[in-house]
């Protein structure tokens, strides 16, 4: 009796795992970032924090629709066995007209989709404004490089109000 129930929890958390794997392979459009999105790093390895690079803004300005870089900084990766970057970014979208307007935070190093990926952050509320997080890291060779933050919206009525950008690299 308590070997089926072990199967059955086996199942269980098998099935969940599977099913929380698929809701974060979801990539917004364009297909671009799905082609861009890493394998997720399942076994922990301890990182050295090698520098940390802050940004900031809060000056609203209007968007446009699709990709909107806001933030765009230089790192260096020192170690010869290279590094791993982690951006975390907060931002503030201030919508105006639509009531239908999905938004991401998106992270880049040299043009790379870091992981886990640019995922929406939900419909933003007209006359509100709506924050967002994202975390993400990519692990990179030796030599500098460029990081980029974007906020993607559907609908070209919103201005990003402020945001607040961490990039931290490490070596691993």
């Amino acid at each position: 009796m308590h070997q089926l129930k072990g199967f059955g929890l086996a199942i269980v958390l098998l099935s969940c795992g599977l099913l929380t794997g698929t809701a974060f392979a979801q990539v917004i459009p364009p297909a671009q970032h799905s082609s861009q999105a890493r394998p997720f790093i399942n076994t922990p390895v301890k990182h050295t924090l090698q520098g940390t690079y802050f940004s900031s803004g809060n000056t609203p300005t209007s968007i446009p629709a699709g990709y909107t870089t806001y933030d765009t900084e230089s790192v260096k990766c020192v170690p010869t066995s290279g590094c791993t970057i982690e951006v975390d970014s907060m931002a503030e979208l201030y919508e105006t007209g639509s009531t239908t307007n999905s938004w991401a935070l998106c992270a880049y190093v040299d043009g790379i989709g870091m992981t886990p990926g640019c995922y929406f952050d939900g419909v933003a509320t007209k006359g509100t404004g709506d924050i967002a997080t994202n975390i993400n890291t990519l692990h990179v060779a030796t030599g500098a490089h460029t990081v980029t933050v974007q906020v993607y919206t559907s609908d070209a009525t919103s201005s990003l109000a402020m945001f607040q950008n961490v990039i931290k690299v490490y070596k691993p």
